[in-house]
């Protein structure tokens, strides 16, 4: 098994209550969502979304509602797009940040991380041009998708570090519903923290534990 980062973006969905995000992400998105039921550890009736239905689905474990799961901090809340296109987009999400991802969104193991530092620090940041070209990375490209993707969310920034050797971290931000704020602070007091823009200068660690111990803060400033 390969170590994956995890990109955790800014939203400006801000809620109080779960209906409260639901409605708010039917107007950023446009679409509905459909909140189903599965069967973990009680006999209920499985409710899923028909064939047909094309919007956001999210689904309850037993007999909780949603209320329960939002009080539940031992997971966050998951959503994921059912719309019959290969396009498969999903989210976890908490009333601050959330990790968004899918195919065309996708960036890579950690050591696809390294290697993207490592192109900037010998190449520099790709400018716009480059998103066109036939050779151009698929992490740049879906970089890119990224941030126009999160664009409807109000998405400004992004922080990546390595989730499988800092998962107690994002424990907390389960637990303690984190602001990236928070995980900025965070990144700068304990782990290696760079900015996107400064990786031109930036050495990369080869060795543990610092290889795995890289913060980085993106704001998108290129693609803005």
């Amino acid at each position: 098994m390969g170590i994956d980062p995890v990109h955790i973006i800014n939203h400006k969905l801000a809620y109080k209550k779960p209906e409260e995000f639901i409605q708010k992400l039917k107007e950023a998105t446009d679409y509905d969502t459909f909140v189903g039921r599965i069967a973990v550890s009680k006999i209920v009736e499985e409710i899923r979304p028909p064939e047909n239905f094309v919007g956001w689905v999210t689904y309850l474990e037993d007999n909780d509602t949603l209320e329960e799961r939002e009080l539940n901090r031992e997971s966050l809340r998951e959503f994921y797009l059912q719309n019959n296109t290969d396009d498969e987009i999903n989210f976890y999400i908490n009333p601050h940040c959330f990790d968004l991802s899918g195919e065309p969104l996708y960036m890579g193991r950690w050591f696809e991380v390294k290697y993207i530092a490592d192109y900037i620090r010998e190449h520099g940041i790709p400018d716009k041009n480059y998103y066109i070209r036939e050779d151009a990375n698929y992490i740049f490209k879906n970089r890119k998708n990224l941030f126009e993707y999160a664009q409807q969310f109000g998405s400004t920034a992004m922080v990546t570090f390595c989730s499988d050797k800092h998962q107690e971290w994002l424990d907390v931000f389960i637990e303690e519903n984190w602001t990236l704020e928070q995980f900025i602070a965070w990144g700068k007091k304990e782990l290696i923290y760079v900015k996107f823009q400064d990786l031109v200068h930036f050495d990369f660690p080869d060795n543990n534990p610092d290889y795995y111990n890289v913060f980085i803060h993106d704001d998108f400033k290129d693609l803005k």
